[in-house]
């Protein structure tokens, strides 16, 4: 038991660093990896056109459903 706790606390064999510390390091590298991609692509809108006032969109979000139009199909033969 002892010897596997020497193996998890000594230095990673491809960087040499702690293994607490390559954790951290890739977490943090992920994280910033999120961010910029979030920034790219999600954080604005691609046009102004595509802006809307907000009592509309709240009005379309927070009103009831109207119910699809119901079509009648004849079967033909």
């Amino acid at each position: 038991m002892l010897a596997i706790l020497r193996k998890i606390t000594n230095k990673s064999k491809h960087t040499g660093l702690p293994l607490w510390l390559e954790i951290s390091l890739i977490l943090c590298l992920k994280l910033l990896a999120i961010f910029i991609l979030w920034k790219l692509f999600f954080s604005q809108p691609s046009t102004k056109k595509m802006r809307l006032p907000t009592p509309v969109v709240e009005q379309h979000l927070l009103s009831k459903p109207t119910p699809p139009a119901q079509q009648h199909h004849k079967k033909t033969n």
